[in-house]
C-alpha cells in the first residue's frame, strides 16, 4: 500500500502482490521460497520465516509502530480517518465485487 500512496488496496494473492510492488530482488527471492516450503508443510504457521524476511517484517513493524503513536497524539482525528478508511476499504471491495 505504501508503493502507491494507500491509494488503493493491494492484491489478496501474494504472488499477485509481489508481481507489483518493487522490493530487493532477493527478498522477493526469500519471499517466493517461503512460499514454496509452505506448501509443501501440512499446517501453516509451523517454524520461522527465513531471516531475510523476519528483518524485512521487523523494519516494517518498527516503521508502522511509529506511525501509530502519532496517532494516538489526536484519538479524534485517528477515528474520523478509520471510518474513511473502512469506507475506502468497502466502497473498493463492492467496486471489485460488481
Amino acid at each position: 500500500m505504501r508503493q502507491r500512496s494507500f491509494q488503493a488496496l493491494p492484491p489478496m494473492n501474494m504472488l499477485e502482490c509481489l508481481e507489483a510492488i518493487s522490493i530487493a530482488s532477493d527478498l522477493r527471492t526469500a519471499i517466493l521460497d517461503l512460499v514454496q516450503v509452505k506448501k509443501q508443510m501440512r499446517e501453516m504457521g509451523e517454524g520461522l520465516p527465513p531471516m531475510l524476511v523476519q528483518s524485512f517484517l521487523s523494519n516494517a513493524f518498527q516503521r508502522y509502530s511509529e506511525m501509530s503513536w502519532e496517532f494516538s497524539r489526536d484519538p479524534d482525528g485517528d477515528r474520523r480517518a478509520q471510518h474513511l478508511a473502512d469506507k475506502f476499504y468497502v466502497q473498493e471491495v463492492l467496486y471489485r465485487s460488481s
